[in-house]
């Protein structure tokens, strides 16, 4: 009996000592998301005169033409901000979202008429939570298109077109079309390499008459090239990068 009665109190103690050894796994803590972070407004500035804008549509003379102004606002990478947009006159309201790849979020907004006052807000959100946080509200008027120095449009390309594969060759000649709605490019800027986005500047042309550069090629070889378009108040703009392969 003495003998029985020892067996089974190591066996308890052995058993013990085994769960001691392997605890039980321990529930994983609830993940926490923090709310999302207000964006700041950085443009049109709040009661201003926006002069800045693009893309303008419609000849001269003709009634109901708008333009194109990018709103930026400071804000966090990979929140979700919705822009809400109000023409006071007749209180009609766009809204746009976009998610933010950069802490300088940029929107593009087509379709301003100019000479109206708008309002205009951005409500930020993320994954993970119900949350959202609102900036503060901003007035700015849409100047005029008189008052306007537009953007140039971004060049496009004429040759070699976007991945084309072009035969063994020594030479290339680039060729592109630039445009800007107020009719006074100054220059272009020519980029082209192996390097994607090419960094090397080739050259700045003398004229807003020369849209043409020849360059020199290798076989089995793939180029990138781009063109900054500037008119004469300095503002410029970027064309996509181009690419093409030499076989």
């Amino acid at each position: 009996m003495k003998k029985i009665f020892i067996y089974i109190f190591s066996s308890i103690v052995l058993v013990a000592c085994s769960s001691d050894d392997n605890p039980a796994p321990q529930p994983e803590p609830p993940v926490v998301v923090s709310p999302p972070t207000a964006a700041s407004l950085v443009f049109p500035e709040n009661n201003s005169l926006c002069t800045e804008a693009k893309n303008l549509t419609g000849n001269p003379g003709e009634a109901n033409r708008t333009y194109t102004i990018s709103f930026r606002w400071t804000g966090v990478v990979d929140n979700i901000y919705e822009i809400s947009l109000t023409n006071e006159a007749d209180n009609t309201v766009r809204n746009e979202s976009i998610t933010a790849t950069t802490t300088d979020v940029v929107l593009d907004i087509d379709g301003i008429i100019p000479g109206a006052k708008y309002n205009w807000q951005v409500v930020a959100s993320k994954s993970g939570t119900t949350e959202t946080a609102e900036s503060n509200e901003q007035t700015f008027t849409a100047a005029g298109i008189a008052e306007i120095s537009f953007a140039p449009n971004p060049a496009t390309a004429n040759n070699p077109k976007q991945n084309a594969a072009l035969a063994a060759t020594t030479s290339v000649t680039l060729d592109w079309t630039g445009k800007d709605d107020d009719n006074d490019i100054r220059e272009y800027d020519v980029y082209f390499g192996e390097d994607n986005p090419p960094a090397t500047k080739i050259e700045t042309t003398i004229d807003n008459t020369i849209t043409t550069k020849d360059v020199t090629v290798a076989s089995n070889k793939l180029y990138f090239w781009r063109i900054i378009t500037r008119d004469e108040a300095g503002n410029e703009s970027s064309s996509a990068i181009f690419k093409f392969a030499v076989q």
